[in-house]
């Protein structure tokens, strides 16, 4: 326990004893709450008061009671705190974390709109509207408290964790696997375009994107559109994914890739285009591959010696285009 009310921005939370967790919030969150509240939308019933953030955030942890450990296993600055001062230290920090309010605030707000879902369904309009409003009110009022707007109708799995968190935008029809990590300034958006729309499995429309499991996507990266990216792809720091495509499970992609196409499972993507596990050559017959145009890749049966992206791509399209001119 502290001697000292602790300086500190957001809540902090006291093992009180060694498998109950307490909130605890400092006098900065409670300022922070009543101004916030003095202009919260929707009402009293979506205001974020001292106990409402307490209680969700609890309610949250009890659903996912492994949350707080995968967290820790994640987070190598949640390990370095474990190896000095321990495990309470960490779990005090973890509770200063504004992702882990935002996904608490989110289940609630989530559970209002998938009632309105079913209400439209019914025929019931009017309560439809007014769980509608009270969802989007308690999301709009989540993100001006925590910096991290994540869309109601986002669709969550387990142990989902945002580090650092400023920034995060999820939309309305995205769907997260399993064991996600995100990290601040990440959007997944929609391109406002009718070809990036994509099908989901049930026959639902998705303007978002699908992660499957345990994806981490590094800081301003943006995945806009229908992308279906699968189990274990690692996405580097401010990568663009744009439109309706698949990347393959396990694929990596590189700090500042542009993706437009589909990347193979286990493909490590470095700059505009994907060099594949093995080394990597034109399909010279197709119509896309010249100076302009964006090649397609595909592998050969030759070991990986060295790929360095766009330089291999290049020199192979300057060498198929000098022998067309030469004969």
């Amino acid at each position: 326990m502290h001697n000292a009310e602790p300086k500190s921005v957001d809540a902090i939370v006291e093992p009180s004893n060694k498998t109950t967790l307490q909130v605890v919030p400092t006098p900065e969150l409670r300022k922070d709450l009543a101004a916030l509240n003095m202009n919260t939308l929707g009402g009293a019933e979506n205001a974020l008061t001292e106990d409402k953030v307490n209680r969700l955030v609890m309610k949250f942890l009890a659903r996912e009671p492994e949350w707080v450990d995968r967290a820790i296993d994640r987070d190598a600055a949640l390990q370095t705190l474990v190896a000095d001062y321990g495990k309470d230290a960490a779990y005090q920090e973890l509770f200063l974390y504004q992702g882990l309010h935002a996904i608490a605030l989110h289940q609630e707000a989530h559970k209002f709109y998938t009632t309105a879902q079913t209400l439209k369904t019914e025929g019931a309009r009017d309560d439809a509207a007014t769980h509608l409003w009270n969802a989007r009110a308690l999301s709009q009022n989540a993100r001006r408290l925590t910096g991290i707007e994540i869309h109601p109708g986002a669709t969550i799995g387990k142990n989902f964790f945002i580090d650092h968190g400023m920034g995060v935008v999820i939309g309305e029809t995205v769907r997260i696997g399993d064991d996600c990590f995100l990290y601040h300034n990440v959007t997944l958006g929609a391109t406002g375009h009718d070809k990036d729309i994509a099908k989901n499995d049930d026959g639902t429309l998705r303007r978002h994107p699908k992660l499957g499991n345990r994806v981490v996507i590094a800081t301003g990266s943006k995945i806009l559109g229908g992308a279906t990216i699968d189990d274990d792809v690692h996405i580097g720091a401010n990568v663009l994914v744009t439109g309706k495509v698949h990347i393959g499970a396990g694929a990596k992609i590189r700090d500042g890739a542009i993706i437009d196409r589909d990347i193979p499972a286990g493909a490590t993507v470095v700059g505009n285009y994907p060099a594949l596990p093995k080394v990597t050559k034109f399909d010279k017959t197709h119509p896309e591959n010249n100076l302009t145009g964006a090649p397609i890749i595909v592998a050969n049966d030759e070991p990986l010696t060295q790929v360095v992206g766009n330089s291999v791509q290049l020199m192979e399209q300057v060498k198929y285009s000098l022998g067309r001119l030469i004969g």
